[in-house]
């Protein structure tokens, strides 16, 4: 709360208050790695036996810890060039692979919480579910963010794949929160539902701000938008510590 306050006051480019917001969701997202991290240790060792839901959710915890591990790791390198060198990045560069692949292990990681009963025709219904939701998002996320992203750039076509590739996989992982909720029913790990919101917090800054600043490249660096961020790291990481249920026998 007191960072949402404080970014919202000072919103604009002091390289003090970028070097603040930097640094907060950077201990954010390496805050939420650690306890993923930790969460996945935990259900590993309780959950031992192959083929179980545990085997299931501490891969899957494991997914999310490499994830935010990834995001931090790409963040860290960004606030150096940014604070450090006075220099904002522009794709493509190596930072935007650690971003996107957090992006991609922490959609994995939530998607492989969730059991698909054995069976060819089982598959392919959750296959088809999944690609249908997958659909609906992309077309609504093209209407608001992404149309609007590809016709700004002005940057080459490899920066504009790589300025598309951030609110794609935001449609992506708004998909597998979606999806998560149509076929999640029993047997779910606990903190799913935190997690899902953390996701989905985290995507809401990442396609506000790359819509914004495709609008507006002047667009200030430290804006309300940052607040996302922070709380969806802060809310992944309290869905890695929700205490797991107890089995029944």
């Amino acid at each position: 709360a007191a960072f949402g306050v404080l970014v919202t006051i000072h919103a604009g480019n002091v390289p003090g208050w970028t070097a603040f917001e930097d640094l907060s969701e950077t201990l954010a997202a390496v805050t939420a790695c650690v306890a993923c991290a930790s969460r996945a240790r935990t259900d590993r060792r309780e959950d031992s036996v192959p083929g179980t839901s545990g085997q299931r959710a501490w891969r899957a915890w494991r997914l999310l810890a490499y994830g935010t591990g990834a995001w931090a790791l790409g963040h860290i390198v960004w606030s150096v060039y940014e604070v450090g060198l006075g220099i904002t990045p522009r794709p493509p560069s190596p930072l935007d692979a650690a971003l996107l692949t957090s992006s991609v292990l922490v959609v994995g990681g939530l998607l492989s919480m969730v059991s698909t009963p054995a069976g060819r025709l089982s598959h392919l219904r959750g296959a088809a579910e999944g690609m249908l939701i997958a659909a609906g998002c992309f077309l609504i996320s093209w209407c608001a963010v992404i149309a609007a992203v590809f016709a700004s750039s002005g940057a080459s076509t490899s920066g504009q794949i790589i300025h598309l590739a951030y609110p794609v996989l935001d449609a992506v992982a708004l998909s597998g929160v979606f999806f998560v909720v149509v076929r999640g029913k029993e047997q779910l790990p606990a903190g799913l539902g935190l997690l899902a919101l953390g996701i989905v917090c985290v995507a809401f800054s990442d396609s506000a701000f790359w819509y914004l600043n495709a609008l507006n490249p002047s667009f200030p660096r430290v804006s309300p938008i940052d607040i996302g961020w922070v709380a969806g790291f802060l809310v992944i990481t309290l869905a890695a510590t929700q205490p797991q249920r107890p089995r029944r026998w």
